[in-house]
């Protein structure tokens, strides 16, 4: 079952990554924008929504910086906040 998560979860990222790449910086400020919405309302947050914005707003968060509600430091600390709380220490 692990490996079916963790296949399923590369093939997220892959698609994701590879539309947004390929997108315009319109689509790719939407997918910015949407995804750091999904996680300040925190509306389906899971470990893959937290690899996914963290992916995104690596590669796109500069598209939405200048809003006055998604700076860099909001920005980071919404992410730093999700990714130490969601996801678990897998040995």
């Amino acid at each position: 079952m692990k490996r079916k998560k963790k296949r399923v979860f590369r093939l997220i990222v892959f698609q994701v990554s590879r539309n947004q790449s390929n997108s315009s910086p319109l689509a790719q400020m939407y997918a910015a924008e949407t995804i750091f919405n999904a996680l300040r309302t925190g509306t389906m947050v899971n470990e893959t929504t937290v690899k996914v914005a963290a992916l995104l707003l690596g590669e796109y968060g500069n598209l939405i910086a200048d809003k006055p509600y998604s700076s860099y430091v909001s920005t980071f600390s919404l992410s730093f906040a999700f990714f130490f709380t969601q996801i678990k220490t897998k040995l």
